[in-house]
């Protein structure tokens, strides 16, 4: 909806423009529409949604405190939806989804089975590339028996008819597995020894009193490595996490210990320190199987029994390890250009915080008019390829997150990021909706920078990685 929001509001031909907007779910939202009922955004809700609907709270009244719920979401793309249908430009299909598209025709298919073929004036534009695997619509990939033991995904926790004399394993040490305990201990008051939580590897976790974005990462990696030659592969973003974590950006759980994972997961100081209150927890590896007596079979051949004293008849194994980074939509397929003559592709250009600004940057490439296919794509680089749950050896299905090695070069996805940035800043309608004279962008992470300030940045992180003496991508001078 970020796409279409920006290509209605700027294409010079929008008054002509039809969109018609097809997703397998009932109601505009997406995959807000599968999140579980307790969830809220990672961040404020005044950096999120579509270019000219602010969401609520989006003010910064509160200085950006506001953290939508999923009711505000699903109500929030509701009201985006019927001010673009207002217009009569724009309809909105649930229940639908995209089978695919042979020329100018495209087939459909309703949740019932029906198929249909209609006619395509203009593009197809996919964006169920950065379609998230979440738990309520991705099966465990650990193995277990239903007969025996209760596994449920994380949705399905508020529907308990009671949480009282339960024991709750959580599998998953991101986001989702985060919000699991945190709720569990303090919203449904479950006893903090009545919880135990499955954390596979340490990370990096955004500080939510102080969010601070990619870019500025990159820059303190760039200040913190030698002036000349290779960045050190190794070090080179834990450095960066390292200056983060001093200027109050991003914690960790153990200070003596240097995550080399990141997965864009966000807490405040009160809920890290309500996960740091837990006396169970496993940590090192992941979960291969939950056994028939609750003993959790450890991929790196540990074993793992239940707290001493816990039944596995009243224990709730809770499925929150659906991966962050994992998007199986597209899972396997051969990496395509963002544009071509039928078709705009989402694709990941940019991001973190803020991913919204994604579909609309896009649409702000195809609405400037006057541009070669080519010349929209130097626009759009992304990655080539990615470790997808089909091409992994594991069979739970790739880990995601790692920041090492750091290899710059044309495929490194935050290289593609600061090469797109820059080329978007070289182009004078670009620069202008990046920082419009009459407010700010203010789905972008950098809206409160100067233009000046964030070119300059951005000029000495493209400067050290020239030094490396790697191949880089086409990058325009600022």
């Amino acid at each position: 909806m970020a796409f279409v929001d920006t290509l209605l509001a700027h294409h010079p031909d929008a008054a002509t423009l039809r969109v018609a907007h097809v997703d397998t779910h009932a109601a505009p939202g997406g995959h807000w529409n599968d999140a579980y009922g307790f969830v809220q955004l990672h961040q404020g809700s005044d950096m999120y949604g579509v270019e000219t609907e602010e969401l609520a709270g989006a003010d910064g009244a509160d200085g950006g405190k506001h953290r939508a719920t999923k009711a505000e979401m699903l109500a929030y793309y509701a009201r985006v939806a019927e001010k673009l249908a207002g217009r009569g430009q724009y309809t909105y299909h649930g229940g639908v989804a995209f089978v695919g598209q042979d020329g100018g025709t495209a087939t459909l298919r309703t949740t019932g089975g029906e198929e249909r073929a209609v006619a395509v004036r203009g593009k197809v534009v996919d964006a169920r590339f950065l379609s998230p695997d979440i738990p309520s619509q991705v099966p465990p990939r650990f193995q277990f028996d239903g007969a025996k033991v209760t596994v449920l995904p994380v949705n399905a926790l508020p529907e308990l008819p009671e949480v009282a004399g339960r024991k709750f394993v959580v599998i998953g040490g991101g986001k989702t597995g985060m919000d699991c305990v945190v709720w569990l201990l303090k919203t449904k008051q479950v006893p903090v020894d009545a919880v135990q939580w499955v954390v596979p590897n340490p990370m990096w976790i955004t500080a939510r009193e102080h969010v601070g974005n990619c870019m500025e990462l990159l820059h303190e990696g760039v200040k913190a490595a030698p002036a000349d030659g290779a960045l050190p592969a190794e070090t080179f973003l834990l450095d960066a996490f390292k200056a983060f974590e001093e200027a109050g950006k991003a914690y960790r759980f153990d200070p003596a210990e240097a995550p080399r994972k990141f997965k864009d997961t966000t807490l405040s100081i009160p809920e890290k320190a309500v996960l740091e209150s837990l006396t169970h927890v496993v940590r090192g590896a992941r979960v291969a199987a939950v056994q028939d007596d609750g003993t959790l079979a450890l991929t790196d051949g540990r074993a793992a029994p239940l707290p001493s004293g816990w039944a596995v008849g009243d224990t709730v194994f809770v499925h929150c390890s659906a991966g962050c980074f994992n998007y199986t939509t597209h899972d396997g397929e051969a990496h395509k250009p963002v544009f071509d003559e039928r078709h705009i592709r989402i694709q990941d250009v940019y991001g973190t915080p803020g991913f919204c600004i994604v579909g609309a940057a896009l649409a702000r490439i195809e609405a400037l008019g006057g541009l070669s296919l080519a010349e929209k794509n130097a626009l759009a680089l992304n990655p080539t390829s990615a470790a997808t749950v089909a091409a992994s050896p594991d069979p739970l299905g790739p880990s995601g997150g790692d920041l090492t090695p750091f290899e710059v070069g044309p495929g490194n996805q935050l290289v593609q990021r600061v090469a797109n940035l820059r080329n978007w800043y070289a182009h004078p309608a670009l620069r202008a909706w990046l920082h419009p004279d009459n407010g700010r962008l203010r789905i972008y992470n950098l809206r409160d920078y100067k233009p000046e300030a964030a070119t300059a940045m951005l000029d000495a992180i493209w400067a050290r990685f020239q030094k490396t003496g790697a191949a880089l991508p086409p990058s325009a001078p600022l």
